[in-house]
């Protein structure tokens, strides 16, 4: 499981980096993907934390 966070953060940098697009915006894409997928959370926890 760390190993899929280090690569959602590191593509989530060089995503920003190449678009121009706000880093953040890929972070929450990514953290809705793994709490939704990987950990089998609510959308509604994940928006909570």
């Amino acid at each position: 499981m760390t190993v899929v966070i280090l690569v959602a953060i590191a593509l989530a940098i060089a995503l920003g980096y190449k678009t121009k697009i706000n880093t953040g915006f890929f972070g929450m894409i990514f953290a809705y993907i793994i709490g939704s997928f990987f950990m089998g959370l609510k959308p509604s926890a994940i928006i909570a934390m």
